[in-house]
């Protein structure tokens, strides 16, 4: 067994963070992980020591509620301090992400639908009644991409924030035509990022 330092403990559930080499994780195991379990009003907690191991604890709340009913049940919310209020959508090809975005974005207060495609993101979009407040998004997708995605939105149906999320490189974003105003948070990245992110595409609304 090989465990984990304080330093790295401290991080363990941090998005996109990860020990292991270039190419061989994405980070997001533990952070999705412990997002599922806040949303069921639970917490992890970690034992851990160089050389000894880990051991994962998963707390969940007690219920007297029978199974049939679970799904009627009030969740607890989640224990973050809340930021944020208002409806966003989250276009994000890989799952994993965006599930954690997600969570992230329902942490910071916001009420949020998810989209995997800019297509399926425009269907969601063209109808909202209002408009989203924020539109975070990828930009390279397969299909409409997220500058395609974000042009048809701020012709057709004006009024949202905007955040690009992306991996690529500048060159990349150049290609897709990126630049402006729009803030553009790099992946990976923490809360505190995603949340001065969105402040900052809101104070251009």
């Amino acid at each position: 067994p090989q465990g984990m330092s304080p330093e790295v403990m401290a991080r363990a559930f941090e998005p996109f963070f990860t020990t292991k080499g270039r190419g061989r994780g994405t980070g997001l195991g533990l952070a999705v992980s412990y997002g599922i379990v806040r949303q069921h009003g639970g917490t992890i907690r970690l034992e851990s020591k160089v050389g000894a191991g880990t051991r994962a604890c998963l707390y969940l709340p007690a219920t007297d509620v029978t199974p049939s009913s679970l799904h009627k049940a009030e969740q607890p919310g989640p224990r973050r301090e809340r930021s944020h209020s208002g409806r966003a959508i989250v276009v994000e090809d890989e799952s994993a992400i965006r599930s954690l975005v997600i969570q992230l974005m329902k942490d910071l207060g916001f009420t949020v639908d998810g989209a995997p495609t800019g297509d399926d993101a425009w269907e969601l979009c063209k109808t909202a009644d209002p408009p989203y407040d924020i539109v975070v998004t990828d930009i390279a997708m397969p299909g409409m991409n997220g500058h395609q995605l974000v042009r048809r939105i701020r012709t057709e149906r004006p009024g949202s924030a905007i955040v690009y999320m992306t991996g690529c490189a500048d060159t990349t974003l150049e290609q897709y035509g990126v630049g402006g105003d729009i803030p553009v948070l790099r992946k990976p990245f923490a809360i505190s990022e995603l949340s001065a992110k969105i402040d900052e595409a809101l104070g251009k609304r």
